[in-house]
């Protein structure tokens, strides 16, 4: 990671990045924002790596604040 950090000011990068790493999975951030939706149990996926997966629970749309 080093490297690829090294490499980005190299060239600079405005907005150095790690690859996200950290980023859970693709699906449940979206998923928390909108009505008709829940996060249900975990879920294996990526080898030995787990997340929540969404599921429809109803009619989905915008949650409004």
């Amino acid at each position: 990671m080093r490297e690829t950090i090294a490499l980005q000011e190299e060239l600079g990068v405005d907005l150095v990045v790690d690859g996200e790493m950290e980023r859970g999975d693709m699906t449940a951030f979206f998923a928390e924002r909108l009505d008709g939706m829940e996060i249900s149990g975990l879920v294996r996926s990526y080898g030995n790596r787990y997340y929540r997966k969404p599921r429809i629970v109803g009619p989905c749309a915008a949650a409004v604040p």
